[in-house]
């Protein structure tokens, strides 16, 4: 049974804009993915990223609000090289408090990635964890281990701590998980 989606009315909010990134790479298939994903297209990574440059550059041109929020997912945005990845979410407008999200595999995150995402402007992630129990994660046909979602975490914990500090051996900042607004659907 379809039920409706109740969403705000855009009148009532006219100074949010939000904009998703879709990066349809990934390293296999999941069975409950419905999405718009490439198993075997990595060669095309490049021009992909450049192809996003130019949509958002003639978007700008043509008017596009500055973002308050600013989603990237996929497929599997952990799969492009990240310093790439933040150049295009570079180009997007977007307010001085904007919520920018990358959603990562727990598979691939490491620290030089989330370095470059957090130099790049993103202020949250989005670990994908479907479940933390290793027959479930299998029937899933996931890859990651509890091992890999901890690491990933713990890898996030710092370089929010690092993008925070106010040197390297001073007091740290408190900054929330998730942001300054909750997510919304983009």
């Amino acid at each position: 049974m379809l039920r409706p989606v109740i969403t705000p009315d855009a009148a009532a909010f006219p100074d949010m804009f939000g904009a998703y990134l879709h990066i349809p790479f990934c390293a296999s298939k999941c069975d409950y993915c419905a999405f718009a994903t490439w198993t075997d297209r990595h060669h095309l990574t490049e021009a992909y990223l450049g192809a996003l440059g130019t949509e958002i550059k003639r978007a700008v041109a043509n008017g596009m609000p500055a973002a308050d929020t600013v989603f990237v997912g996929g497929g599997t945005p952990t799969l492009v090289p990240p310093e790439q990845l933040a150049a295009v979410i570079a180009l997007i407008p977007k307010l001085p408090d904007a919520e920018v999200t990358v959603e990562c595999n727990p598979d691939d995150v490491t620290p030089e990635m989330l370095r470059a995402f957090v130099d790049g402007g993103v202020n949250r992630v989005s670990i994908g964890v479907q479940s933390m129990s290793a027959h479930v994660l299998e029937a899933l046909g996931r890859t990651h281990d509890r091992e890999n979602v901890v690491r990933a975490v713990e890898a996030a914990f710092w370089a929010c701590r690092r993008s925070t500090s106010t040197s390297s051996t001073g007091p740290q900042e408190s900054r929330s998980a998730t942001g300054k607004r909750p997510s919304r659907a983009h």
